[in-house]
């Protein structure tokens, strides 16, 4: 549950600046508060935790379709996610034939809803990206 910048730095200077800014990290109340913030919102990015491939019974990929719609909506890189879903093996419709989904994710995200959304992809001509 943390968010974090990705620092470059080419240069001693550049690392000195950036490390400085944790040298003295005091917290407000309303810092704390908002930092717990994460832990009640399942956000975007599953954590590949493979919990909830148990509970489906096609055994689809879950996490990396998961990881697809991370390029998809997180990075909107919609190449990326149409390249990844359609290297894996699954139908178009994966979990058009389940009434409901067993598969349950430990961050409360709608896995069947989001495995039908990036699966779309699949029926993309691969053209439409270049």
């Amino acid at each position: 549950n943390v968010t974090t910048a990705i620092p470059g730095f080419t240069t001693f200077d550049q690392l000195k600046e950036d490390w400085s800014v944790v040298t003295d990290l005091a917290l407000t109340p309303q810092d704390l508060r908002d930092l717990r913030l994460g832990e009640q919102v399942a956000g975007l990015y599953c954590q590949q935790c493979r919990h909830c491939v148990a509970g489906c019974p096609k055994a689809l990929p879950i996490p990396d379709l998961m990881r697809g719609y991370m390029y998809a909506y997180g990075y909107r890189n919609l190449q990326a996610a149409h390249e990844l879903v359609g290297s894996l093996e699954i139908e178009n419709d994966p979990c058009g034939s389940c009434d409901a989904c067993t598969a349950v994710c430990v961050k409360g995200f709608n896995v069947a809803d989001r495995v039908r959304d990036v699966s779309r992809l699949r029926t993309v001509p691969g053209d439409f990206f270049a």
